[in-house]
């Protein structure tokens, strides 16, 4: 709309330079000045209007945003805490198999040299 008026003043007034007709191109000229002003001031108008729906959309978004954040947060951390729970868990029940498999050892240990005296003492039976 505005654009439509600006390009309809500049026609007419080369034209009317064209032709040489001043007092046309200043009844003109003032005309759309008259009629620009107020469109001019619908538009800004306008803008300001939408600016401040871009910029409250933002907020809503990044307001959005963190509190998504704020939730997959918590929800990492209540995972991280059940991990923890379950390597410490983990890390006991191997300290108790490490700690079995010692005596183990020693009494497989045990076994294996009272099994040679056995052998030991059959041989020496024969």
């Amino acid at each position: 709309m505005v654009s439509n008026a600006l390009f309809f003043a500049a026609f007419v007034s080369v034209m009317a330079a064209a032709l040489s007709m001043k007092p046309v191109v200043t009844a003109l000229a003032s005309a759309v000045t008259v009629a620009i002003v107020p469109a001019w001031k619908w538009c800004d108008g306008r803008w300001k209007r939408n600016v401040e729906k871009v910029k409250q959309q933002k907020l809503t978004t990044r307001m959005k945003h963190n509190a998504l954040l704020h939730t997959t947060t918590i929800d990492i951390r209540a995972f991280v805490t059940n991990l923890e729970e379950q390597i410490k868990s983990l890390s006991k029940s191997i300290h108790v198999v490490l700690g079995e498999e010692y005596v183990l050892k020693v009494a497989m240990d045990d076994i294996n040299i009272n099994s040679k005296a056995i052998r030991e003492t059959i041989e020496n039976l024969l």
